[in-house]
């Protein structure tokens, strides 16, 4: 069985996914100026495509693959995105 997100959920300053196989991951928002400027209520109107391969929001124009949340791959940050150290 494929892995596939079957829960997307935000605290203040993070996105996590759940995935059917049990695994949890997440991201700071402040990757995503999208996201990270998005309203509560825009952040809940996502749709999952491609098999839960995807998390697609149409009103904010963004798109976070499962993938992503899981390389092994250095994440480039993007240029004027918000970070947070952990003091």
């Amino acid at each position: 069985m494929e892995a596939s997100i079957i829960k997307v959920w935000f605290d203040r300053e993070m996105i996590f996914v759940k995935l059917n196989d049990g695994r949890e991951a997440g991201l700071p928002l402040g990757w995503f100026p999208n996201l990270y400027n998005a309203s509560d209520a825009q952040r809940l109107r996502y749709t999952l495509e491609r098999a839960g391969q995807r998390i697609h929001w149409e009103e904010i124009d963004e798109d976070l693959s499962l993938k992503g949340f899981f390389s092994d791959e250095p994440f480039i940050i993007p240029k004027g995105a918000q970070t947070w150290n952990a003091a």
